[in-house]
């Protein structure tokens, strides 16, 4: 996300190298961005972190211990010479006049947040490892211009698909991912007068499809009379998304 030309990049769970190039692909010139947040610290989202960050000498934003867990989990010097800041989850804080509020999300990392970001004008939801979603996460997200919401799973693919119990188990336990059906019944909720796009994320490449996810999401939308005014995208692992102004 950016505002005024100031760029911040939400998690960094691709190499450096890829990053520079989805963005690229994008026309986001890499050097435009001057900030990394990082939600939580399990490889999928802070994989190219301490590369990026030390190549374009940006600091880094994370919750209060996510650091240490990352170090303990992919070595001590993947955060090496990187200016780190390190705030409580459910607190707010600033980046160049956006404002960055926190809130707790429940998932099996060693802290995972979510944020909705302000800059005076607009107002954007943030919300990935999702396993269940309580009022904190609902009164954070509502009456945002813009959200990005995970829905990760189809539950029935999840149910006959490939994976072994135990990760089917942690995927749609409280402390796993949200599925389309639930982001669904967050979307209704969130709904508001303001609301002019929703982007689908963290979708599952083994247990969704981009087209089910879209569906569900667009039925939410239209039981809310809101399918005409709401612009629906769908986040893609493999390739960059569109970018959307507000």
């Amino acid at each position: 996300m950016a505002s005024e030309g100031f760029g911040v990049l939400i998690d960094a769970g691709l190499s450096g190298r890829e990053l520079e190039e989805r963005l690229g692909a994008s026309g986001i010139d890499p050097k435009s961005i001057g900030a990394l947040v990082l939600t939580h610290d399990h490889r999928d989202h802070c994989h190219g972190a301490g590369v990026w960050a030390r190549r374009y000498g940006v600091k880094l934003y994370a919750p209060s211990g996510v650091p240490a867990a990352i170090a303990a989990s992919y070595g001590e010097r993947t955060l090496n010479r990187v200016k780190v800041e390190e705030f409580e989850p459910g607190s707010a804080f600033a980046i160049d006049g956006m404002e960055f509020s926190s809130f707790k999300t429940s998932h099996d990392a060693h802290a995972s947040v979510g944020f909705r970001i302000r800059n005076g004008l607009a107002a954007i939801g943030f919300a990935t490892d999702l396993g269940c979603v309580n009022e904190i996460v609902e009164r954070a997200l509502e009456g945002c211009d813009l959200l990005y919401l995970e829905s990760n799973h189809d539950e029935e693919m999840l149910r006959k698909g490939p994976y072994p119990y135990f990760l089917k188990r942690r995927i749609a336990s409280a402390l796993g991912h949200l599925s389309n059906e639930d982001a669904s019944k967050l979307l209704r909720k969130l709904v508001n007068p303001n609301l002019k796009g929703v982007v689908l994320g963290h979708l599952s490449e083994t247990n969704n499809e981009p087209a089910v996810a879209f569906g569900e999401a667009h039925t939410a939308l239209t039981l809310e009379g809101a399918e005409e005014d709401v612009l629906l995208l769908v986040a893609r692992q493999s390739v960059p998304g569109r970018v959307v102004d507000i």
